[in-house]
């Protein structure tokens, strides 16, 4: 979930608070619980919101190689006591993408680690999920397996 006005753009006008009555609503009716963010929400009162209409947050917190590492803490520590965030976030297709500053494989595999890592540091009781695309290697699994708790796997095969 990703909410932005129509014709606006990527993360300048990203706007969780100004759409989170209105989506949350209809994410209910249509029996939603659960959303990933592509963006992190760190706002309590946009989390109260979905939490009260049951939805859980997968929230993303470091996608993007273009912000160091440490900029994870402040949204990890912004929103960690609250029930709606089931799980953290990192990575987006980052082996397609090395982290959208197209990064080699091993260097984006190795932040990754250090992400989850740092993840795992400032909340030691949530999951940490990443989003592949396609399925992981052995060397992968063996090199941050012990930090990622859930893969998404995007597959575009036939």
């Amino acid at each position: 979930w990703n909410p932005i006005r129509r014709g606006g753009r990527n993360p300048e006008d990203l706007d969780f608070r100004g759409f989170v009555e209105v989506d949350a609503g209809i994410m209910s009716l249509a029996g939603v619980n659960v959303v990933r963010t592509y963006s992190a929400i760190t706002d309590i009162g946009v989390l109260d919101s979905l939490w009260s209409r049951n939805i859980f947050v997968l929230n993303s917190v470091y996608v993007s190689a273009e912000q160091p590492i440490l900029s994870l803490i402040p949204k990890v520590r912004a929103v960690v006591g609250h029930p709606a965030v089931l799980m953290w976030v990192v990575g987006n297709e980052w082996n397609y993408n090395g982290l959208y500053q197209n990064l080699e494989f091993k260097i984006t595999r190795r932040i990754l680690k250090d992400a989850a890592r740092l993840v795992r540091s400032e909340d030691p009781t949530r999951p940490i999920a990443t989003i592949y695309g396609g399925l992981p290697d052995e060397e992968t699994l063996t090199v941050i397996g012990d930090y990622i708790d859930i893969w998404g796997i995007n597959q575009y095969e036939k």
